[in-house]
């Protein structure tokens, strides 16, 4: 398995038939995907919050040492860096809303690098 994917798709309640008592917000990758395809985040930090409470859940379903734990960190380490980077991007790009409901980058407007 992948480490990723713990993560990609709802919890099985089948699988973990006590997740939903213990997790009252679930996240997953799948949601997510849904979520920006639809236009739902108003805002990085939006989405960045709902990937953040996917780790939250994962840490607090699951005990230290475990394999989806270990996984998890994994994945969030690669996220956080690759984070990093755009958040370093978007620094130097103009954000230009196209609805009260979604966000673009228009890194065509984006400041001349030249002093």
């Amino acid at each position: 398995m992948g480490a990723a994917e713990w993560f990609i798709h709802p919890v099985d309640p089948a699988v973990a038939p006590d997740y939903y008592n213990i997790i009252k917000q679930p996240m997953d990758f799948s949601t997510i995907k849904k979520k920006l395809e639809g236009g739902q985040y108003n805002s990085m930090e939006e989405f960045h919050s709902d990937m953040q409470l996917i780790k939250s859940n994962c840490f607090q379903y699951n005990p230290p040492g475990h394999e989806a734990r270990r996984d998890c960190e994994e994945v969030f380490n690669f996220y956080l860096h690759e984070y990093g980077k755009l958040m370093e991007k978007c620094k130097t790009v103009v954000v230009v809303p196209k609805s009260p409901k979604k966000f673009k980058l228009d890194v065509s407007k984006s400041p001349s690098k030249s002093l």
